[in-house]
């Protein structure tokens, strides 16, 4: 596929879509791998969402590279000797790792989806990309020389459009559809890609998605941004090529440090320091983008993703407490032009009956609630309207907090199994760091976030906390080992 497919009527986009839906369900059949038999309900669902998503960059020659793309899976097992590391931070517990899909022990003790689908699309993506990148170059070399080319600002593209991609996937009221149909509940998971997502989003919105055809048709398609042509675009390139080293290297450099000295308690984790004009280059891209983006008339689709996209970036200037002197009036004359309508939102939430609050931990004066009951009352009135793209987002968001919630009761009800009434706390914050602790040791990040985010009326646990945490790791290792052990030993 060397450009878009073009529909004259949605039936006929509708009929593509199932047609090729049929085509890839039937290869999927036809598929006996042993490895890929152990993810197919995931495969199956990222490949049906991502034809549902975006059937203009899908025919039956890339699908099949989707169905066919082989995935080895690795076993890694606890080893305090000897720790086994990968870019994921995965390093102790029982697993297996495909590819970036993570199969954590996690999974059964804790009642968590075995497979991530978000990182089976994202991943899935990334073959669509490179089977069309190396289909379209005639020869090798010509697509290592393509990556050479834009080496400095390749990566922070690629994993912008990618997860910018995976995110409008699992944004589509279909893509939950096909979860509901196969009984199957995602679990929404953080990344490490919010200045990518951010930035190129931006971009992708004020060049009609044209890095998004970039990616899943190769190079031959003539981005924007990519041709030599002297187009506006064209010096948004030149402030990439400048950042890219400054940014994307540095983090994945950061990143791989802090893998390899996982629980080395001789090193110490400290916060990374980025080119000093960073922060301007990167106001410097949103300032262009501006009037591009006020005139291409975004649908209200886009206009959330616009939102997104805005939260995105100014996360990234709060975390590393960059100025945003220069940032926040571009954001907010964008958010100014294209306005959020909550007012369908706030009318579901209305009528949603109370629900009375989980009890984590209580003894004496100290009592932790949860919120789960009345956040999946939300979710659940919120669904019935999803394709609304508002009270989609929002609904998005509630299920990632009930999924964040469901893991906190999980660890609660494991602290209460192990200890009964023995379990003395003297502050909400204290049983919420023995929760962290818990989430440390099995890996799970996403729960870990979550609590950094929590307050209660005694205190905050600040951003310090899960590197504070570090220190008790072996100790919940020593706690829950043998549990993880013995459920893996009767499997």
């Amino acid at each position: 596929m060397n450009q878009p497919k073009q529909f004259s009527s949605p039936k006929e986009r509708e009929e593509y879509i199932a047609s090729l839906s049929a085509y890839a369900l039937l290869l999927s059949s036809l598929n006996n791998d042993a490895d890929y038999l152990a993810t197919r309900n995931e495969r199956e669902i990222a490949i049906l969402s991502i034809i549902a998503t975006a059937p203009e960059l899908c025919d039956e020659k890339n699908i099949r590279e989707l169905v066919e793309a082989k995935i080895v899976p690795e076993k890694y097992i606890l080893n305090r000797e000897k720790r086994t590391t990968g870019r994921s931070g995965v390093t102790n517990l029982y697993e297996r790792k495909i590819r970036g899909v993570v199969e954590s022990s996690v999974a059964d003790n804790f009642s968590m989806p075995k497979y991530n689908i978000d990182t089976i699309i994202h991943e899935l993506i990334h073959v669509l990309g490179s089977a069309s990148i190396t289909t379209n170059c005639d020869t090798l070399q010509q697509h290592e020389e393509f990556n050479e080319k834009f080496k400095n600002t390749r990566m922070m593209i690629i994993e912008g459009t990618v997860e910018g991609m995976t995110r409008n996937v699992m944004s589509t009221p279909r893509f939950f559809e096909i979860c509901e149909e196969r009984n199957y509940t995602p679990k929404p998971i953080s990344n490490n890609y919010d200045l990518e997502v951010g930035l190129i989003g931006l971009m992708n919105l004020a060049y009609n998605d044209d890095f998004e055809k970039w990616h899943a048709l190769g190079p031959k398609y003539e981005s924007v941004f990519f041709t030599e042509e002297r187009t506006l675009p064209r010096s948004l390139r030149v402030i990439f090529e400048m950042f890219g080293t400054f940014y994307t290297n540095e983090r994945d450099s950061a990143i791989d440090d802090r893998v390899a000295n996982y629980n080395n308690n001789t090193t110490t984790t400290t916060p990374l320091e980025y080119h000093k004009k960073l922060p301007a280059w990167i106001t410097a891209i949103v300032r262009k983008l501006v009037p591009e983006l006020i005139e291409a008339n975004l649908n209200q689709e886009a206009v959330v993703r616009l939102h997104d996209y805005l939260n995105k970036i100014e996360r990234v200037f709060t975390d590393l407490e960059f100025d945003k002197v220069g940032l926040l009036p571009l954001c907010n004359s964008l958010r100014a032009h294209y306005p959020l309508d909550f007012s369908r939102v706030n009318k579901i939430l209305e009528n949603v009956p109370e629900a009375k609050p989980i009890t984590l931990f209580s003894s004496g004066k100290v009592k932790v609630t949860s919120e789960y009951p009345r956040l999946k009352l939300e979710a659940e009135a919120l669904r019935s309207e999803i394709f609304d793209p508002v009270v989609r987002a929002k609904y998005i968001e509630t299920l990632q907090r009930c999924r964040e919630e469901e893991s906190m009761i999980k660890y609660a009800e494991y602290l209460k199994a192990k200890h009964g009434d023995k379990l003395k706390v003297r502050t909400p914050r204290e049983f919420l760091q023995k929760v962290s602790t818990i989430a440390l040791a099995c890996q799970d990040w996403d729960t870990l976030f979550y609590l950094d985010t929590l307050t209660d009326e005694t205190s905050k646990i600040s951003r310090k906390s899960k590197l504070e945490s570090l220190k008790n790791e072996r100790e919940a290792e020593k706690s829950i080992e043998s549990y993880f052990e013995n459920l893996h030993q009767t499997r």
